[in-house]
């Protein structure tokens, strides 16, 4: 399974940039994701998760981490998953530390 990770600031850099743009696309070396906030801004959503030369991956798995320590994971369905910007918030304040970005391949 790959992985990529996104560090406490990157989280929140990227929670500036959703609340500016509503949504945004994430590119990795070999990898991109959109990520945007649904309708009620009351969640975010992970979708069209593409590795290695733009092959759409369905199956993957969103976790947020204090260290290895998992305070949150959500699995894709259908190619999408959604994170309540309350279990977020939550995950932060118990310090979490990262976002991982799991692909089944």
């Amino acid at each position: 399974m790959g992985a990529e990770a996104l560090s406490a600031s990157e989280v929140a850099n990227l929670l500036a940039r959703l609340e500016r743009q509503g949504q945004i696309k994430l590119v990795r070396p070999h990898r991109d994701l959109m990520v945007g906030w649904d309708e009620q801004a009351q969640a975010i959503w992970f979708d069209r998760l593409h590795g290695e030369g733009m092959r759409a991956i369905a199956a993957f798995r969103v976790e947020v981490r204090s260290g290895e320590q998992v305070l949150w994971r959500g699995e894709s369905q259908e190619g999408r998953t959604t994170i309540p910007i309350a279990d977020l918030e939550a995950a932060l304040r118990a310090g979490a530390d990262q976002v991982v970005i799991l692909a089944a391949e």
